[in-house]
């Protein structure tokens, strides 16, 4: 996602425009950017009415230009950001992961339509990943939402990685 010029945009891992596509995500991250310029990794994802993340419902939405209200209302779609890359044309990428979070948490991205997933800190893998896949460790309720990242509090982002 770019905020550029007080026109929030989103891209795919591609490389294309796929802002059309989203309206409301991108009305969402407008509202709450408040004209900063900020780049973003993140990506979108449809729920099921049983809360878990459904890629059919997402195919749906997919290279469709001008969704109606009800193809949105169908398959309702949310942002999930994981990081911030650049705020006002400082880039983050260098900063430790906790300095990173700080910023993100700083942009204050609360809306129904965008998500932030928490981080924890001091927990090893087998108990990150145990309390990842039982009901009350998942975020919010959205079973098997996201992916785990595990990276040490003191890395940088590395560029390829999160290309990829």
């Amino acid at each position: 996602m770019h905020n550029r010029f007080r026109h929030a945009m989103l891209w795919s891992r591609n490389g294309n425009n796929i802002s059309a596509s989203f309206p409301e995500i991108v009305d969402a991250l407008h509202s709450v950017l408040d004209h900063r310029e900020t780049v973003l990794d993140g990506e979108i994802f449809a729920l099921g009415s049983d809360g878990v993340p459904s890629f059919s419902l997402l195919q749906r939405r997919m290279h469709v230009l001008r969704p109606t209200a009800q193809l949105r209302n169908e398959a309702v779609t949310s942002y999930y950001v994981f990081g911030v890359l650049d705020i006002d044309g400082t880039s983050t990428t260098d900063m430790p992961y906790l300095k990173r979070r700080e910023a993100l948490a700083n942009l204050s991205l609360e809306h129904p339509r965008i998500k932030v997933p928490p981080h924890w800190l001091n927990v090893d893998g087998p108990t990150m990943l145990e309390v990842a896949q039982t009901p009350s460790g998942r975020y919010r309720g959205q079973e098997n939402c996201l992916n785990l990242l595990a990276q040490q509090a003191i890395s940088r982002l590395d560029q390829n990685a999160a290309e990829s």
